[in-house]
Protein backbone atom coordinates (compact mmCIF):
# COMPACT_ATOMS: atom_id res chain seq x y z
CA UNK A 1 0.00 0.00 0.00
CA UNK A 2 1.25 3.26 -1.19
CA UNK A 3 1.17 6.87 0.65
CA UNK A 4 -1.97 9.15 0.69
CA UNK A 5 -3.09 12.62 1.01
CA UNK A 6 -4.08 13.36 4.47
CA UNK A 7 -7.32 14.50 3.34
CA UNK A 8 -10.97 12.64 3.15
CA UNK A 9 -10.63 11.71 -0.28
CA UNK A 10 -7.00 10.03 1.23
CA UNK A 11 -8.80 8.58 3.65
CA UNK A 12 -11.37 6.91 1.07
CA UNK A 13 -8.31 5.61 -0.64
CA UNK A 14 -7.11 4.39 2.04
CA UNK A 15 -10.24 2.65 3.03
CA UNK A 16 -10.77 1.22 -0.07
CA UNK A 17 -7.03 -0.77 0.16
CA UNK A 18 -7.40 -2.03 3.23
CA UNK A 19 -10.77 -3.66 2.21
CA UNK A 20 -9.25 -5.03 -0.76
CA UNK A 21 -6.37 -6.60 1.22
CA UNK A 22 -7.30 -10.85 2.35
CA UNK A 23 -8.49 -11.23 5.85
CA UNK A 24 -5.06 -11.75 7.39
CA UNK A 25 -3.12 -9.02 5.96
CA UNK A 26 -6.30 -6.52 6.85
CA UNK A 27 -5.95 -8.21 10.45
CA UNK A 28 -2.34 -7.39 10.00
CA UNK A 29 -3.26 -3.64 9.51
CA UNK A 30 -5.67 -2.93 11.93
CA UNK A 31 -3.39 -4.39 14.80
CA UNK A 32 -0.54 -1.79 13.47
CA UNK A 33 -3.83 0.87 13.41
CA UNK A 34 -4.59 0.44 17.28
CA UNK A 35 -1.18 -0.20 18.42
CA UNK A 36 1.42 1.77 16.18
CA UNK A 37 -1.44 4.24 15.29
CA UNK A 38 1.39 7.29 14.89
CA UNK A 39 3.88 4.77 12.81
CA UNK A 40 0.50 3.78 10.58
CA UNK A 41 -0.28 7.54 9.85
CA UNK A 42 3.23 8.28 8.82
CA UNK A 43 4.02 5.52 6.51
CA UNK A 44 0.33 5.60 5.10
CA UNK A 45 -0.48 9.38 4.62
CA UNK A 46 1.97 12.33 2.87
CA UNK A 47 2.24 14.51 5.62
CA UNK A 48 3.50 18.16 5.89
CA UNK A 49 6.55 18.60 8.32
CA UNK A 50 3.52 20.69 10.36
CA UNK A 51 1.51 17.63 10.22
CA UNK A 52 4.10 15.12 11.84
CA UNK A 53 4.92 17.60 14.41
CA UNK A 54 1.28 17.92 15.37
CA UNK A 55 1.02 14.17 15.29
CA UNK A 56 4.05 13.97 17.73
CA UNK A 57 2.66 16.16 20.10
CA UNK A 58 -1.02 14.69 20.36
CA UNK A 59 -2.22 13.63 23.83
CA UNK A 60 -2.72 9.99 24.41
CA UNK A 61 -6.28 10.29 24.88
CA UNK A 62 -6.58 11.59 21.01
CA UNK A 63 -4.24 8.81 20.06
CA UNK A 64 -7.01 5.95 21.49
CA UNK A 65 -10.02 7.82 20.29
CA UNK A 66 -7.59 7.03 16.92
CA UNK A 67 -7.23 3.17 17.92
CA UNK A 68 -11.10 2.77 18.44
CA UNK A 69 -12.21 3.71 14.66
CA UNK A 70 -10.66 1.01 13.07
CA UNK A 71 -12.65 -0.96 14.86
CA UNK A 72 -15.82 1.18 14.27
CA UNK A 73 -15.54 1.39 10.48
CA UNK A 74 -14.79 -2.25 10.15
CA UNK A 75 -17.90 -3.57 11.83
CA UNK A 76 -20.22 -0.67 10.30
Amino acid sequence: MGKVAFDQKGFETKKKELFSLKTEDLQNELFKIVYCTKEWVMENFLLTQDQVVKLNDQPKDFLKQLRIAPTEFCYN
